[in-house]
């Protein structure tokens, strides 16, 4: 079973498994600037000194339809356009994939992918 939900300011949210998985993405729409600073933290991290937080832009968010400890319960899909050259990373994805724990989210890895 899937489910969309789309955010006045375009932002989607797809939820994969049954009712109970609904609770995951209330929390994740709730918690919404939370959930990117959670992801941005974490990128932060890793792709210094060139991070800059305010070049990702957040997409979209998918429900997974069970949390797996390598996935966690939602991928973040962030797309990034650094202003020295806002073309330069254009087809750059980044996927960070979290965990709701006792309504706190948590980073559980990151991947890039490229279109």
């Amino acid at each position: 079973m899937e489910r969309l939900r789309r955010c006045p300011d375009g932002f989607e949210v797809i939820v994969h498994g049954g009712p109970e998985r609904d609770r995951v993405a209330d929390a994740l729409l709730a918690d919404r600037a939370q959930v990117v600073a959670v992801a941005l933290d974490m990128l932060g991290r890793y792709l210094a000194p060139r991070f800059a937080r305010e070049a990702f832009h957040p997409e979209f968010a998918e429900v997974h339809p069970e949390p797996l400890p390598e996935r966690g319960d939602v991928t973040l899909g962030l797309t990034v356009t650094p202003d020295d050259d806002p073309h330069a990373e254009g087809y750059t994805r980044f996927d960070v994939h979290l965990r709701l724990d006792d309504d706190r989210w948590h980073a559980v890895r990151f991947a890039v992918g490229f279109w």
